[in-house]
């Protein structure tokens, strides 16, 4: 820009050079011309006041005629001044346009949000690079077809209908919706649709804004496992393993029903801890786990309280003592031995039981009538037991 203020101020100094040596020259001429003049009249004997009164008229209208060609150089230097500043002001606006256009390309290109442009009759008219990065498919192979193509299939037609009917009424929709990549990955997305209009308000195009959640969503999941679940053992922890309680415990309650609560130790596993190392231990315990849901109906649900406990919570009993043979499957399967690395192991399981709502109306009750089960049962030696029923099985 500096450039081209340079320019447009060499350009007016040189108009006016020009109007002031037009003006000089004119001058010069006027004035060599009375001389010659005033020379012959005086060599042919004109009287010298004629010939002054003469010489004053003749300067006179020099004088008129210099006026009147400054006046007229005036005018074409502003008429030439004015044409270029009109030139310049319409290439600088061109120059201004072409600017903000590469600027929304790039724009439109650089974002890292995926941009569609349809027409009023949900055509698609251009995609940018994200779209390309993130659907897999080229402008080439979507321009002119419906957005349909990139449905997942996985939302019913009243959800379409209600995003439709939001453009249509207020003149734009946004939300999380899934779609569906060129390689047939389904993928969840946060849309933002728009509709245009002209000044007289007729519907010109779509605009539709997204982005892909798939990396937000997989952290989500990340995060929510790790506050839900034991990265050891890879089962339900305390709390989560408590949510799982609760919601056992509706299902029986709302059809009459009963539930179980095992509360689970593996015997001498601190032994083994402290001789073999955390290594060894660690193996051990999820060598237990394995074999502990595989123990269990698919029904049921099995936690990692803490160190060597485990809690299992068994629902959907056709009778209340078909809890004792998954017991004795558990104990069968857990005091089988152990091969960790070069190691053969073996530990001692005890199980405490309790019933709901006999023994407890919640988890915290539950775990704890089931924690006393437990010490009965290695106080009196018997891997199973129930205090309520003041023995072992």
């Amino acid at each position: 820009m500096k450039t081209k203020l340079d320019e447009r101020a060499r350009v007016v100094f040189g108009m006016r050079l020009i109007v002031g040596a037009a003006v000089a020259i004119l001058v010069l001429a006027g004035v060599l011309a009375l001389r010659v003049l005033r020379d012959d009249l005086r060599a042919i004997g004109v009287d010298g006041g004629q010939l002054d009164s003469m010489l004053q008229k003749q300067g006179l209208w020099l004088v008129l005629a210099v006026l009147l060609g400054v006046l007229a150089s005036v005018g074409l230097a502003r008429l030439a001044g004015r044409k270029w500043r009109a030139e310049q002001n319409l290439a600088r606006t061109a120059e201004q346009l072409t600017i903000a256009e590469e600027r929304q390309r790039l724009l439109f290109d650089l974002t890292s949000e995926a941009i569609i442009v349809c027409d009023q009759d949900n055509r698609i008219e251009a995609v940018n690079r994200a779209f390309t990065r993130i659907t897999g498919y080229s402008p080439q192979e979507v321009i002119g077809r419906d957005p349909k193509i990139l449905q997942s299939g996985r939302h019913e037609p009243e959800f379409f209908q209600t995003m439709w009917q939001n453009l249509r009424e207020h003149g734009s929709w946004e939300g999380e919706i899934w779609n569906r990549r060129k390689n047939g990955e389904a993928y969840p997305e946060w849309l933002a649709m728009t509709a245009i209009h002209d000044r007289h308000g007729r519907l010109t195009e779509y605009v539709a804004v997204y982005s892909d959640l798939t990396m937000r969503k997989r952290e989500e999941e990340r995060v929510r496992w790790q506050a839900n679940f034991d990265p050891l053992t890879q089962l339900p922890n305390h709390k989560h393993f408590c949510e799982c309680v609760n919601q056992s415990l509706e299902r029986a309650q709302a059809v009459g029903g009963r539930a179980v609560l095992l509360f689970l130790d593996l015997g001498q596993f601190n032994e083994i801890d402290d001789r073999l190392g955390q290594q060894v231990g660690d193996k051990l315990l999820q060598m237990a786990a394995k074999r502990l849901r595989h123990a269990v109906r698919e029904t049921d649900v099995v936690g990692r309280l803490r160190n060597q406990e485990f809690s299992v919570v068994l629902s959907d009993l056709a009778q209340l003592a078909d809890w004792r043979p998954v017991c004795h499957r558990i104990v069968h399967s857990l005091g089988l031995p152990f091969h960790c690395d070069s190691h053969v192991l073996s530990v001692v399981v005890n199980i405490g039981v309790a019933v709901f709502p006999d023994d407890g109306k919640g988890p915290a009750d539950l775990l704890k009538s089931a924690g006393n089960s437990l010490a009965k049962a290695k106080e009196t030696g018997h891997p199973i037991c129930r205090l309520a029923e003041i023995s072992g099985t």
